[in-house]
């Protein structure tokens, strides 16, 4: 899995997760959950929604904004998604090296 943070003029700030085989199971009529771990935290529920062409590849965190602020504060963050036939992975990112110009 990777996770993009994009900002673009017409969509303003958006947090994506992207996987490159598996399917994440989440319409973008209705949304869909998962759980994030920022460092050594406690758990919390994530909500996300899936992309207006109904891919299932690719899932957009709700309240990015929210999202980015921890991730800017945190170095390591585990998020665990439930992905089809394959259980609820848990994909762990190193991000205390990132760098926030913006």
């Amino acid at each position: 899995m990777q996770m993009i943070v994009r900002k673009s003029p017409g969509q303003g700030v958006d947090v994506l997760l992207v996987v490159s085989s598996g399917q994440l199971m989440c319409p973008s009529y209705e949304g869909c959950a998962g759980t994030v771990r920022f460092d050594n935290g406690p758990a919390q529920r994530i909500s996300f929604n899936g992309p207006a062409d109904n891919s299932s590849d690719t899932i957009f965190v709700k309240g990015a904004k929210g999202f980015i602020s921890k991730l800017k504060n945190a170095k390591h963050v585990v998020i665990e998604k439930t992905m089809y036939q394959a259980g609820a992975p848990q994909f762990e990112f190193d991000v205390g090296g990132l760098k926030w110009d913006h």
